[in-house]
């Protein structure tokens, strides 16, 4: 999902007591080390100096590699702004596909797991609820400014299309949006094709689910040519996977 990922290395920080260390300022922050541990050894034999949280979003030489997660409270600070009519449209749909980033991290941590397909969302948080109830209404509006005739299709709208055919896919917000995966499926695909690039992953993926892997390669090629990671990661997998074959095949 649905929020955060760069192309060179990002590190989500939420617990501000949580311990990380660092070999030097190129390298990126690393889990908590072992119980008792004072210091981790590096490669070169010098131990790896420790550090908080706090110590790395402190430091200069690290700090640009650090993104911090939006929280319930994060986001509800901003709720007031986004529904501003003069508020830019584009910070209104990247705030919006926060709060379904947020609500989707929520549910992998419940018991249950994943949310399936087909089944509401199950969110105890009223605050949290709020910020459901303020942005999927608002992704629909911003979508709807798409015109059946129009060429040119701004960036904010084809994300809005996007992240409102990842509602309809799951079924997760059905007071909002009914639960429809063919319609998603086409929303989705005019997403990708109005310049939302990431819809490319998820395309090739439904693909690969009907069986039709030839659509499946092109949607991940088309991803890849756009930078899109999922995408980059399975042509890098599937050049590695030949070129495994043709060494195989020498032996």
């Amino acid at each position: 999902s649905p929020g955060i990922a760069q192309s060179n290395m990002a590190l989500a920080v939420n617990n501000l007591d949580s311990t990380y260390s660092y070999h030097n300022a190129a390298t990126a922050a690393c889990l908590d080390p072992p119980p008792g541990a004072a210091t981790i050894p590096s490669s070169s034999g010098k131990p790896m100096k420790m550090m908080t949280a706090n110590d790395v979003l402190r430091d200069p030489s690290i700090a640009y590699l650090v993104a911090r997660l939006p929280t319930v409270a994060s986001l509800s600070v901003q709720l007031n702004a986004v529904q501003d009519p003069s508020y830019d449209p584009a910070g209104q749909v990247s705030w919006c596909h926060e709060v379904l980033d947020l609500v989707e991290r929520t549910l992998r941590l419940q018991p249950s797991g994943k949310q399936q397909s087909g089944i509401p969302a199950r969110i105890a948080d009223p605050e949290m609820q709020r910020l459901v109830d303020t942005a999927i209404p608002m992704l629909l509006k911003l979508a709807g400014r798409k015109k059946a005739s129009q060429s040119f299709v701004p960036g904010y709208v084809a994300e809005a299309i996007y992240l409102c055919s990842t509602c309809e896919a799951s079924g997760a917000f059905p007071q909002h949006i009914p639960h429809n995966p063919k319609h998603a499926f086409s929303q989705c695909d005019q997403a990708a094709r109005a310049g939302y690039h990431p819809a490319w992953l998820d395309l090739a993926r439904d693909f690969e689910k009907f069986g039709d892997m030839q659509h499946a390669r092109d949607c991940f090629e088309y991803g890849a040519q756009h930078s899109v990671p999922g995408c980059l990661f399975v042509r890098q997998s599937t050049s590695l996977r030949r070129i495994s074959g043709l060494t195989s095949e020498t032996r």
